[in-house]
């Protein structure tokens, strides 16, 4: 692969979409980068609507249906989709590839559901969802977590949204933040923890752009 995949991770209203607006804004070799939207914001058609219309039928905005190994299926195979029609030859063509999610959201949502429903380890969980994801497909070199004050971000969300949300999903979003952190901290050679109470927008923006800039992409961590 002679390009680089990076991603956007955090929960609802950590600012992904935010950033990614405004790096598509600001970098200036837009001719080498290519940006992938978020499920929510991407245009649906042809196969990846199919599988969102299965994944969404309920409204459910973490789609969850009660059938977590099922639905971590489905996630992947959408995943798999955005691969194998848009990134893997943007990868192979030299590109820098930005996700926003990637497979950290499949794997550390899902962890978190299909432990309550089974009572395993979510780490554990969690690291079958990767490796098994990692074998038919490229993993993000570096990922940028955003992070550190759930309550701000659900609060950004709900105005966004129009939406408030309910007390259980609530308890999920605050549970997956911390889980978002404590694997970073287990892998810290792959993510950048970018603390939304402690760094304002300018400077996490300046750290993304940095890094997309080719500017100590080894050395961060």
């Amino acid at each position: 692969m002679k390009g680089k995949l990076l991603s956007l991770e955090g929960i609802s209203g950590t600012g992904k979409t935010f950033y990614r607006e405004q790096l598509e804004k600001n970098i200036s070799n837009k001719e080498d980068i290519v940006f992938i939207k978020e499920i929510f914001n991407e245009v649906q058609e042809g196969l990846n609507k199919k599988i969102f219309s299965a994944l969404y039928h309920t409204e459910d905005r973490f789609f969850n249906m009660g059938v977590p190994l099922t639905e971590t299926m489905l996630l992947l195979s959408r995943s798999m989709y955005k691969y194998e029609s848009t990134i893997r030859q943007a990868i192979e063509d030299g590109k820098i590839v930005i996700e926003d999610r990637s497979i950290d959201t499949i794997a550390l949502y899902q962890a978190i559901l299909i432990a309550q429903k089974n009572g395993k380890n979510p780490l554990e969980i969690a690291e079958k969802i990767y490796s098994f994801a990692g074998s038919f497909r490229q993993l993000p070199e570096k990922t940028f977590l955003l992070y550190g004050n759930p309550d701000l971000a659900i609060s950004r969300a709900e105005k966004r949204d129009g939406i408030p949300y309910k007390p259980d999903e609530i308890k999920l979003l605050k549970a997956v933040d911390k889980f978002y952190s404590i694997y970073a901290d287990i892998h810290p050679e792959r993510f950048i923890k970018l603390d939304i109470s402690k760094e304002n927008s300018k400077q996490i923006l300046h750290i993304i752009q940095d890094v997309i800039e080719g500017k100590n992409l080894d050395e961060r961590g």
